[in-house]
């Protein structure tokens, strides 16, 4: 997402004495990191985590409180505040999941 593709720039914009290795690291993932290449992963955890059953969805099931807001409720906060980015997809996510 833009939000995450922005806060790897803020990491690496934020280089310190001592951590040039840290910043190769980062820079050489960025470069490392396509639409395809993620597509494939994602595909491939999908087929071998079909018949998982989620934490949260354990969760939701049992009416336990889910981790939804720690999660897409923190993207939707940093692209946001951090920088200025509207998230509406992740703020829905957490709805939707809180409604179930």
């Amino acid at each position: 997402s833009s939000v995450a593709l922005m806060e790897m720039e803020s990491l690496m914009d934020e280089e310190e004495d001592g951590v040039d290795n840290d910043i190769e690291l980062l820079q050489s993932t960025r470069e490392q990191l396509s639409v395809p290449l993620l597509e494939a992963f994602v595909f491939r955890v999908m087929a071998d985590t079909a018949d998982n059953i989620s934490s949260m969805l354990q969760d939701a099931k049992a009416g336990r409180t889910t981790e939804v807001r720690y999660l897409n409720g923190y993207v939707a906060h940093l692209g946001q505040d951090k920088y200025g980015v509207e998230c509406p997809w992740n703020t829905e996510m957490c709805q939707l999941v809180e409604d179930l």
